[in-house]
């Protein structure tokens, strides 16, 4: 377009604009022209604050996901630290840690670390960590409605599930050096359980020379386990210190009442010869000075009680019974003079009761029987149930033995032969009762 018609465009007339007669009040009311633009002029502002009002509450939102987040890497870290048996100091640095690596500010915020937890369904479950993270967030559209800033936060609680780790082997003495100890050339295997020395010297087990010990574990109280091979001890993991004292499963059971006779069994005939001596609560029981074996013996099920006597052998015999249970004590007329498991050459190829008063017991120590229970020479142990003694010494001098089921629970326990050895843990329906053991090995998760 030129400059001459642009000129002419400009020449032209003015359109009129009519809204009806100025003075006419109906016209004034039809009149709509303008509406828009005031309701937009006041809608505006509304709408960009309730777009920013909910913006910042999604704000709040993910913040809060991210805060959750954080609380459950935490709480999972520090019940690990938990299963591996570390201090609540250990717990808190840990939760800590994780939480700042993963973006939280302590200057905004706060972390709180209870070990158990001090709130919600599982308060005082001292195998679950909580972890609690809080974050003070300005406000700015929310202004409006509240001065105070929004307080978010993140819960989490995470629970150790320990690992059954049944002990084979107890070793009860709270002191002293080798309590636990494999001196011979032999080696002891340990299929399905582990062994424990409560005891808090530095050398609460033992293993010397060519002996081994093959355990998944063993544990210590304070002390500490010694071995001239690294491989010696055991087998999937190092040697667990520190651990809480195991307690005799057996601590509660009650003794046999005693008799004032008895009489002496055994020698060459393949059975007990003489009719139990009593029934107490309706189990048969033996009053025998002592025991001698030089045939094979078949035992009734029963309870047999030795009054100072030992159990001694004569050649490779074999001891079988099902539903037997040995008490070693002392005569009431000589009451220091306590029984003894003394052979050489002897095969125990006995059962424990499954139920009653000496469910799981296949030899039991009187309390004051502080004496040693020697499995010497050739002899063999295999039985399914334990062997208590809780202030006396079981040592295989020479023995072997093995059994799907077996507990050996005393003071101290040694192994100074040659012969090798195989317990295990397979107790389903045996009547024993399992003393678990052990940190580390157990299952970590979420609760809450």
């Amino acid at each position: 377009m030129n400059f001459h018609s642009a000129l002419g465009l400009l020449r032209r007339p003015l359109p009129k604009l009519s809204a009806g007669p100025a003075t006419d009040p109906r016209s004034l009311a039809r009149d709509q022209r303008g509406s828009v633009a005031v309701i937009a002029a006041v809608a505006f502002p509304v709408l960009i604050g309730g777009i920013g009002l909910g913006a910042e509450v999604g704000y709040w939102y993910l913040k809060e996901r991210k805060l959750q987040q954080v609380a459950d890497l935490s709480a999972y870290a520090a019940a690990v630290r938990l299963n591996k048996g570390d201090e609540d100091d250990t717990l808190d640095e840990v939760a800590l840690h994780i939480a700042t690596q993963s973006g939280f500010k302590t200057a905004a915020g706060e972390i709180q670390v209870h070990h158990p937890p001090i709130s919600g369904p599982n308060a005082g479950d001292d195998d679950m960590v909580e972890v609690v993270l809080t974050e003070d967030i300005e406000r700015s559209f929310s202004g409006f409605f509240g001065r105070d800033d929004v307080n978010l936060e993140g819960r989490a609680v995470a629970r150790v599930t320990p690992e059954a780790n049944p002990a084979c082997l107890i070793a009860l003495a709270p002191t002293g050096a080798q309590t636990l100890s494999i001196t011979g050339n032999g080696g002891v295997t340990l299929n399905s359980c582990v062994a424990v020395a409560n005891s808090l010297d530095a050398q609460a087990i033992y293993v010397k020379g060519s002996g081994s010990l093959n355990s998944k574990c063993a544990y210590t109280g304070s002390g500490g386990a010694y071995g001239q091979k690294t491989d010696s001890i055991v087998s999937e993991c190092n040697p667990e210190v520190q651990q809480d004292v195991v307690l005799d499963p057996y601590i509660g059971v009650i003794p046999p009442t005693k008799s004032l006779t008895c009489y002496t069994a055994g020698g060459n005939q393949p059975v007990i010869p003489v009719a139990p001596t009593r029934t107490v609560n309706g189990v048969k029981t033996w009053d025998l000075c002592a025991l001698d074996i030089k045939s094979n013996l078949q035992l009734e099920a029963g309870v047999y009680i030795l009054y100072g006597g030992n159990i001694t052998d004569t050649g490779q015999n074999t001891v079988t019974g099902t539903g037997v249970t040995f008490f070693l004590t002392s005569k009431a007329t000589a009451p220091t003079v306590f029984s003894r498991i003394a052979v050489n050459g002897a095969k125990f190829d006995l059962t424990a009761p499954t139920s009653g008063s000496y469910s799981g017991l296949v030899f039991l120590g009187d309390v004051l029987n502080t004496g040693t229970q020697s499995f010497g020479g050739n002899s063999n142990l295999q039985a399914q149930g334990a062997v208590r003694f809780p202030t006396g010494t079981i040592d295989f001098g020479g023995g072997s033995g093995s059994g799907g089921c077996v507990q050996l629970i005393a003071n101290k326990i040694s192994f100074t032969g040659n012969g090798d050895i195989t317990f295990g843990h397979q107790c389903g329906g045996a009547g024993t009762t399992t003393a678990n053991v052990g940190s580390g090995g157990g299952t970590v998760k979420l609760a809450e």
